[in-house]
Parts: structure tokens; C-alpha cells; sequence
């Protein structure tokens, strides 16, 4: 470990213009959402709900999950990126549109599904302007070049049942110590996906809990760090509409590390910035 780099302000402004993962490409207006989940809902209008950092909720109504963001070049959107969501459509659809649905989601498609909610909470934190940035280069590119979750990600599944059919929120954290934490929650019809991001050991799996964790247990399903065997879905409890705002704060109450095979909390408890 040597000193910190410092990068000059003209040198991060022009990072800045270019693409969030190759830092080649020109950016371009690209969806956040891919435009296949419009086509999936097969709704007439959708009544988008979307909060930011220190920004009261803006709700509309819209003919299209049309969010962009200019973070991403063309080649990657329509590259690897393109890849990636071809593959996790058919894997994530049935969870999105069947709320009877009953299986053991395996492992190699836990990966995919924590894959692409990485990839989404990356780009997603620069559509926000508010938005604390908490991903750093390393982590953007490894998970381009090796298809994972970088270090420091941990990502949940849960059943979702509420009346919005999309639904996005990105949360800022702060630690006691100073280390800075984000959380990105996404609803679509019957599924949401929780995204955390912070600097936590990562050399072997562990498991990320709230404060209030014994709440929201019954609610959840880890997938990443990568568990041991498959997970069964769904949750044995649903998130609906009155408990979703909950569900997005839930780190409020701190956040704590737990190693495998133990339930003692051993680090990280978190407040709000």
C-alpha cells in the first residue's frame, strides 16, 4: 500500500465525460432500465415513483420505464452490457411476473441476477446528481471484465407485492468512522432487488444485516456474496406498498457484518449522514 493517488481536476473532469466502465467511449443518452421490462409489463401507463439522496419522491406517469442517464458509451450499452441483460431477461422474468412461483434459484444464476444489480446500481448512482459516489473505478471495471459483483457488494432478493410496478430509490449512508455507504432498491411487479455498496472485508462470504434485522429476515433472500446451496423463492414474507418505504430505510438502523456460521454481529454499525 503507497500513498494515495491524486488525480488532477482536469484529469477526473474528463473521466467524468467518458464511459463509467471502459473510460474510452463518448458517453450517450442510454435507459437505466432496459426497454424490455416496458415491453414485459404490458402496461398502458406506469406511475414511476423515484427518490434521490436528500430529494423528496417525484412520482409521474409515463408509457414506458423511460429513466436515462448519460454514463455508459455505445459500445458497452450495446456490448457486453446487451450480453448481460439478454441473459438475465429469461432468468429474471418468471420472478417478475409469476407471484406463485415456487423453485431453487441456483447458483450460477444467483451470479447473473447480483451481476446485473450491481451493474444497475453503478449506473443508477450516476443518474442521480445528488448521490454520494461510492463505486469507485476498480469496482466498475472489475465487474465489466469478470461479470461479478466487485468487492464490497452485497445484494437481496424479496417477493414484492405493492400496487407500484416500478418503483427505484437510492439511499446515502454514513458510518461513525467516516466510510460512506449506498443502498439502490428496485420494485418491478412482484420482485425487488436491494443493492448495498461499502468498504467491508470481502475476502471470504459474509453476510450484511440491518439493526432491526430479525424484522426483515422473513423478507429476504442473499445472493450476494454467493451463498453456500440455492436459494428457495420466495421469501416466506411479502414487501407490499405500506412496508416498502421501510424496506428502502431499513439500514437506517445501522449495518453490521456477520461472519458465516455465527450470528453475533462483529463490525460496521452505521447512522445517517
Amino acid at each position: 500500500h503507497g500513498p494515495p493517488i491524486v488525480y488532477p481536476r482536469r484529469y477526473t473532469r474528463r473521466l467524468m465525460r467518458l464511459c463509467l466502465f471502459c473510460e474510452k467511449g463518448r458517453l450517450t443518452r442510454e435507459h437505466v432500465w432496459g426497454l424490455w421490462l416496458t415491453r414485459l409489463l404490458k402496461a398502458e401507463l406506469f406511475r414511476v415513483v423515484t427518490e434521490e439522496p436528500s430529494q423528496p419522491a417525484i412520482t409521474r406517469l409515463t408509457n414506458a420505464i423511460d429513466m436515462k442517464a448519460r454514463a455508459v458509451c455505445r459500445r458497452c450499452n450495446g456490448g457486453w452490457m446487451g450480453k448481460l441483460e439478454a441473459t438475465f431477461k429469461p432468468i429474471v422474468e418468471p420472478l417478475i411476473t409469476q407471484p406463485s412461483l415456487r423453485y431453487d434459484i441456483p447458483l450460477p444464476d444467483l451470479t447473473l441476477i447480483a451481476t446485473w444489480a450491481a451493474k444497475s446500481a453503478m449506473v443508477l448512482e450516476r443518474a442521480s446528481h445528488k448521490a454520494k459516489r461510492i463505486y469507485t473505478r476498480d469496482q466498475r471495471r472489475y465487474l465489466m471484465d469478470h461479470l461479478r459483483p466487485p468487492a464490497g457488494v452485497a445484494v437481496w432478493l424479496a417477493r414484492y407485492g405493492g400496487p407500484q410496478r416500478v418503483h427505484s430509490t437510492l439511499k446515502n449512508l454514513k458510518a461513525p468512522t467516516g466510510e460512506r455507504v449506498q443502498t439502490a432498491t428496485v420494485a418491478i411487479d412482484n420482485l425487488a432487488v436491494q443493492v448495498t455498496a461499502g468498504p467491508w472485508p470481502t475476502d471470504r462470504p459474509f453476510r450484511v444485516i440491518s439493526g432491526d434485522q430479525r424484522r426483515w429476515e422473513p423478507y429476504l433472500s442473499q445472493v450476494w456474496p454467493l451463498p453456500e446451496q440455492s436459494v428457495a423463492w420466495p421469501p416466506t414474507q411479502t414487501v407490499t406498498g405500506a412496508t416498502l418505504e421501510d424496506f428502502t430505510d431499513r439500514f437506517q438502523t445501522g449495518i453490521y457484518l456477520v461472519k458465516p456460521g455465527e450470528d453475533r454481529r462483529v463490525t460496521f454499525p452505521t447512522g445517517t449522514p
